[in-house]
Order: structure tokens, then sequence, then C-alpha cells
């Protein structure tokens, strides 16, 4: 199809001109960048300097970590939270899962700090409720939710994520909680043995046939 087919095309169907589907491009790659950390600087929490980054395959996608200040933010003394979440699919609507799935974890942090004075094992069931009316039957999103507290200790549960690795100098441990029942799944804690090195990776494997 001919450049100019495929913008009379993506015309016809947004009713826009191309200049202002540029525009509105540019706008959800600022929107998805302000919804995670800057790459560039570092968070502090404690002795803990930290720091995270993530490269979509195009402008957008449904990669999304973030660190949360339950602190500063929701009044949960001395805690971190660390999110990391993929949505499926790629490109705009994965980006616009990410959003929405963002705008429904801030919503039950609030209600469960608010209600609970914590959070608590409902507070993903609470995220996953909002993202299933909010989502088509073919789309999902994982995600993986950890609390770091001051004293070393990092409170975790993981719905339906890969499991992230958790590097400690000689060891390796694998934060994983139950797979897909995770949604629903308590909380589980893991006392770090070297609090001043807390290195996570997120894995995804390859399929076969891919490279």
């Amino acid at each position: 199809m001919r450049k100019s087919s495929v913008q009379e095309e993506l015309a016809r169907i947004t009713g826009m001109g191309l200049e202002e589907i540029q525009d509105e491009f540019v706008s959800l790659v600022e929107m998805q960048r302000h919804i995670m950390p800057d790459p560039e600087r570092l968070t502090v929490f404690g002795n803990y300097d930290i720091f995270g980054m993530t490269l979509p395959t195009t402008v957008v996608g449904g990669d999304y970590y973030d660190f949360v200040d339950l602190d500063g933010r929701f009044g949960l003394q001395g805690r971190m939270a660390l999110v990391i979440a993929d949505a499926s699919g790629h490109g705009l609507v994965a980006a616009m899962l990410i959003r929405d799935f963002n705008t429904a974890l801030y919503t039950a942090i609030s209600f469960e700090s608010h209600y609970a004075r914590d959070t608590t094992k409902l507070l993903f069931p609470k995220i996953n409720r909002r993202m299933f009316w909010s989502s088509q039957p073919n789309q999902f999103i994982t995600a993986f939710y950890g609390e770091l507290q001051l004293d070393g200790t990092l409170r975790y549960t993981n719905a339906g994520h890969h499991s992230p690795l958790l590097f400690q100098k000689d060891e390796i441990v694998s934060l994983d909680t139950g797979g897909l029942r995770g949604v629903m799944s308590s909380f589980r804690d893991l006392l770090l043995t070297h609090r001043e090195t807390l290195n996570l990776l997120n894995v995804y494997p390859v399929p076969d046939g891919d490279t």
C-alpha cells in the first residue's frame, strides 16, 4: 500500500489528519513516560538506590515498571513498592492497557491505605476486577508487586507474571507465589541478606523459533 493510501486510510478511520495523528502519538509517548520513573534518575529509599528501565520494541508498548513511595504518598511508613507489569499485545493497544493498570494500581493502593491502613491480600483482586471491566476478552496484564521495607524485608505477590529473579551475592531467588493463581494469593515475605544490593531481573522466555 502506498504511503498516501495509508495516510488516507488513517484519516478515514480516525477522522483526523496526519499531523493530528502524529500529535496524538507524541502525547501518548509523553503519557507513558510520565507514569513510569525517569530512567536517568535514581530513586532513593533508605540505603537503597533504585533504578529501572524498559526498552519498547515500538514507540510505545506494554512493558511497565514503577517505584511507588508508599510512605510519602499513602502514609504506609517505611515502604517502597516495586512494580513490574506486562500487557498483552504490542504498541498502542498495550500502552492503553498499561495506562489503565497504572490507574487501577494507584486507586487500589489508595483505597487499601485509607480503609485498611495497609496493603492486604485484597489489593490485586481489586485491581483484577478493575482491569476485567476495562479490557477486551483477549486482553490481559500480568504483574509482580513487591514492598521493600527499611529493615530489609521484601514483601511480594505475583499475579501471573514471569517470576523476577533476585540476585544476592552467590544466590539467585525466583520470586514466585503460585503462577496464574497469584492474582488471588497472599503476600510472601523474604528477608534480604545483603541489604545494600537488590538486583531484580525480569526474564521473558523466548518461544521456539524466535531469536
